[in-house]
């Protein structure tokens, strides 16, 4: 350093000069540049996000030292840029969840309901189609209207019972329309399709098929109704099932299952594969997937006990409720609560309008909130967290954190690596780091409880407080606007004191020397124990106290 920039720092200490007199002189002799950590266009990787926060800090903590007019620069440079770290991540999650569910399949056909003032006479045929089916092919079946129930047989034959209802204007049209009415059988490569054929250019009938299907349990399956219910026992083949305005229920099957669902309960036993929903105003219950889960849900509720792989859930307007998630977790939740029990790999999250309440997460947690409260008990990994106009109570965190949060209350901790918080209009309240703890706040009071490293904090129109119940050896660097400072210092503490108040005063109870600034307030300085680490405070209007904890 200069001795002409130490002159400079001198007469800023003893209150000769103001804090802006001492910029604009250390302008003048070209020593104030500020070194900021370079902005990468580029997506951050979250697993090096640990080393990318170190290496922002790192880059700005030889401006830290510089002098005590440039703490409010520093800080701001320490932080990372949180909004667009997590929202890099976050703003994929619609994306691949549509992804995810492009592949199942659509609704199939649609269907008139009964007029029984136009059609009033009523004719029932009951009719059998024998199928031959090929090993190994899929058999097909769309029902324009009217339940399908699937039984399981040991002999390996496929037969069709159909119940047919014809409603007409007299009964003779209901008799010639139901006796004209076929089940016929369309083979294809490897896939066998039974349709119903009715009557051509004749709108004077509507038709219910209530069908009886005989199945081998190994057989493939490709299932569809409407405005009837789908009816499976348990199963040992693939299949691909839907229906509208009725209810689903699958026993279960040891092979895989996609599933179509509009206006109705689907309810799903144990699929030893892979798992795929995508339904409108029906309501889901999963007792258990083994393989890879893929949910879409629009205006109906969610309950999933056991997920054995990954879990990928998409849900408008419903609540999600999942128990045990044995692998990886992404979550998007609009306008509904989701609550998830635990997951034992990674989860994201993306919620609006809806309450998060997360047990145990055995990885890292990406989360992004908007209008509803959230609740995290504990997380082994890493979190990177963005909130907005809703609390965040986020339980201990087995590595690093960078959270960015507005107008909304957080809590979090303990942390057992460094913590990087950006919040506005709300406080701040860490229980804990382990690492370098770093806070850039805005009308919300900041708590900061046993921090084991170094603490850079920053903050404006509110007060700022740290707690240690263990001697103090790490540098603090602390600045506030119009707020209050208050530090405790456990006996034992190694550190050197350098603190300036512009408009207000210093409190303290420890052996240092206070001395007025020249203007309207004071400055302390002084060491403790051996000195070594450096606490250096800023307050523009408020106070700054120093006390033994």
């Amino acid at each position: 350093m200069s001795e002409e920039r130490k002159k400079v720092l001198e007469m800023l200490a003893d209150g000769k000069i103001t804090v802006d007199d001492a910029e604009r002189l250390l302008s003048a002799l070209g020593e104030s540049d500020r070194t900021s950590a370079p902005h990468s266009k580029n997506p951050i990787d979250f697993d090096g996000l640990e080393s990318s926060i170190r290496s922002s800090v790192e880059g700005v903590r030889r401006t830290v030292r510089a002098s005590m007019p440039h703490l409010r620069t520093a800080i701001r440079d320490a932080s990372p840029d949180v909004e667009r770290i997590v929202g890099e991540v976050t703003a994929s999650i619609p994306g691949f969840i549509e992804e995810m569910t492009r592949t199942i399949r659509d609704t199939f056909g649609q269907s008139r309901e009964p007029d029984e003032e136009r059609f009033p006479a009523k004719f029932e045929r009951d009719f059998t189609e024998e199928v031959t089916i090929e090993p190994g092919a899929q058999l097909a079946l769309h029902n324009p209207r009217g339940t399908i129930e699937v039984i399981t047989t040991d002999d390996g034959s496929v037969r069709a019972e159909v119940q047919l209802t014809v409603h007409s204007r007299d009964d003779d049209t209901a008799r010639a329309a139901a006796e004209s009415v076929q089940l016929a059988q369309e083979p294809g490569l490897d896939r066998l399709v039974l349709r119903p054929v009715f009557p051509r250019g004749r709108e004077d009938a509507t038709y219910r098929l209530d069908i009886r299907l005989f199945v081998p349990k190994n057989l493939r399956l490709d299932l569809h109704t409407t405005h009837g219910d789908l009816l499976l026992p348990e199963m040992a083949s693939d299949l691909v099932l839907g229906g509208d305005h009725g209810q689903l229920r699958l026993a279960g099957t040891s092979g895989n299952a996609s599933v179509q669902h509009n206006h109705g309960k689907v309810e799903v036993g144990r699929v030893a594969g892979t798992f795929s929903l995508n339904a409108h105003h029906s309501s889901l219950e999963l007792d258990e997937a083994v393989q890879e889960t893929s949910i879409n849900s629009h205006h109906g509720h969610v309950r999933v006990r056991r997920i054995g792989g990954n879990l990928v859930i998409n849900s408008h307007h419903g609540a999600l409720d999942a128990g045990e998630i044995h692998g990886n977790a992404v979550a998007n939740s609009h306008h509904g609560p989701l609550t998830l029990q635990q997951v034992a790999g990674d989860l994201t999250v993306h919620s609006q309008h809806g309450p998060v309440d997360v047990r145990q997460v055995g990885g890292s947690l990406r989360l992004s909130s908007e209008h509803a409260p959230v609740t995290v008990e504990n997380i082994s990994g890493e979190l990177s967290a963005q909130s907005s106009h809703g609390p965040l109570s986020l339980g201990a965190v087995g590595k690093s954190a960078v959270v960015r949060c507005s107008h909304g209350p957080l809590v979090i901790g303990p942390v057992n690596g460094e913590v990087t918080i950006e919040s506005d209009r709300g406080p701040v309240h860490i229980r804990g780091a382990g690492g370098r703890a770093t806070v850039r706040a805005s009308r919300g009071d900041v708590r900061i409880e046993n921090p084991a490293g170094e603490v850079l904090a920053e903050n404006n129109r509110a007060s700022i407080e740290i707690l240690s119940s263990d001697p103090v050896r790490s540098a603090y660097t602390l600045s506030n606007n119009r707020g209050n400072i208050s530090v405790a210092l456990p006996e034992g503490s190694n550190v050197r004191i350098q603190g300036f108040v512009r408009r207000g005063q210093v409190e303290t109870n420890l052996p240092l020397e206070v001395s007025a600034n020249g203007q309207q307030g004071q400055v302390v300085s002084g060491e403790l124990g051996a000195g070594g680490a450096s606490l250096q405070a800023e307050v523009e209007s408020g106070t700054l106290t120093l006390r033994r904890a």
